[in-house]
């Protein structure tokens, strides 16, 4: 099964956002190193949701654009997409659209019902869960 490590404090710093927006669907893009099914997530970008919308999501190309040129500038690489959801933390029909578009890459969904949180990937236009590890900033 696939991995995706996030310190505890990024975690936070998500479900804070996605509280702080409800009930327009909150979104970051999350950034770092991956590699052997591993997602290393490094650097936690929330952007606006341009979209305004509870049911959709849609980072501005300019913040995209200026995000990816930093974390590239940083030795990190663009893992995939966080945002929110006000029902159970998985794949909308919305969402499945969208990762057939960026196949490979994650996709942070979490719930404001009930604060849970999954990750999911496309590959071979196939869904799959990806594992959550929350780190807790100590370890390597």
């Amino acid at each position: 099964m696939r991995v995706v490590e996030i310190e505890e404090k990024d975690i936070r710093k998500l479900r804070e956002e996605a509280l702080k927006a409800f009930p327009v669907e909150a979104c970051a893009l999350l950034f770092g190193k991956r590699g052997n099914g591993k997602f290393l997530v490094k650097l936690v970008r929330i952007t606006r949701n341009k979209l305004g919308s509870s049911a959709r999501f849609e980072v501005d190309a300019q913040e995209f654009y200026n995000a990816l040129k930093k974390a590239e500038g940083e030795g990190l690489e663009l893992l995939g997409f966080f945002h929110s959801h006000h029902a159970k933390p998985e794949p909308s029909q919305i969402d499945l659209q969208g990762m057939r578009l960026w196949e490979g890459y994650v996709w942070l969904i979490f719930s404001t019902l009930d604060y849970s949180m999954k990750a999911y990937l496309m590959s071979e236009s196939k869904v799959e869960e990806v594992e959550v590890r929350i780190k807790n900033g100590f370890e390597d």
